[in-house]
């Protein structure tokens, strides 16, 4: 978000910050995917996503959210997902 946010408020990018600015993709001027994997963080909760899943650990619980299919995230997967949970957890830690 602080890429974007500076590109949009007409500053130079800073290298004290991580990200990618992904405003030339919300604006079409590129096409496809800023990434193939998106991770973030905020406090004591981390997140990474992976085309439409999301997994969130906030504290000492993790989540597992289909990203389109459930747009309030209120169906926490993380038990029907096993392996994917596990592949987004290693994703995550490296």
């Amino acid at each position: 978000m602080a890429a974007s946010s500076l590109a949009l408020a007409g500053l130079a990018p800073s290298n004290e910050l991580d990200g990618v600015n992904i405003v030339p993709y919300l604006t079409n001027e590129k096409k496809g995917e800023p990434h193939e994997q998106l991770y973030w963080r905020f406090w004591d909760q981390v997140a990474i996503r992976i085309g439409d899943m999301k997994f969130l650990k906030a504290g000492k619980r993790e989540f597992l959210f289909g990203v389109f299919g459930d747009v309030h995230e209120s169906k926490n997967t993380i038990e029907d997902n096993p392996k994917l949970t596990k592949k987004m957890k290693k994703a995550f830690i490296n």
